[in-house]
């Protein structure tokens, strides 16, 4: 009997003792996140007038359609987002990109991107309303 106590647990039982916890955190706050910008935005960004959360999320980041002006708008809420999550809600940028569902390299390039883009004014007053909103 003590011989059994003494071997190691079955795979599927140590997958399950050592496994990460569920990302559903990670997906909660990132997309907090993106309901937040994507309320605001129409607020600071004439062009973001009748965008919803739903229209934004459906727009996937692997599609790349760069001539579509809906999934550029969307492309530039979600980096906003991506930011504020890492920034403001102390997701790590992994994290991020899971939520995302973008790549690491995806992630960084669009943070670096927001990142500049907060050098225009309405950009700015967009992500300090968000901030506000997150972090009250």
């Amino acid at each position: 009997m003590s011989m059994l106590a003494d071997q190691a647990p079955a795979p599927s039982n140590w997958f399950q003792l050592h496994s990460r916890p569920p990302q559903r955190k990670c997906n909660r706050e990132f997309h907090r996140a993106f309901r937040a910008v994507c309320a605001l935005a129409p607020s600071f960004l004439p062009e973001a007038e009748g965008i919803t959360y739903a229209t934004a999320v459906s727009q996937r980041p692997q599609r790349r359609a760069t001539e579509d002006g809906l999934w550029m708008l969307s492309s530039r809420l979600r980096g906003l987002a991506i930011l504020a999550s890492v920034e403001l809600l102390g997701l790590t940028q992994a994290e991020a990109s899971r939520a995302a569902r973008m790549s690491r390299a995806a992630v960084s390039i669009a943070i670096r991107r927001v990142q500049q883009d907060l050098q225009r004014p309405r950009i700015e007053r967009l992500y300090d309303a968000v901030e506000q909103s997150l972090c009250p």
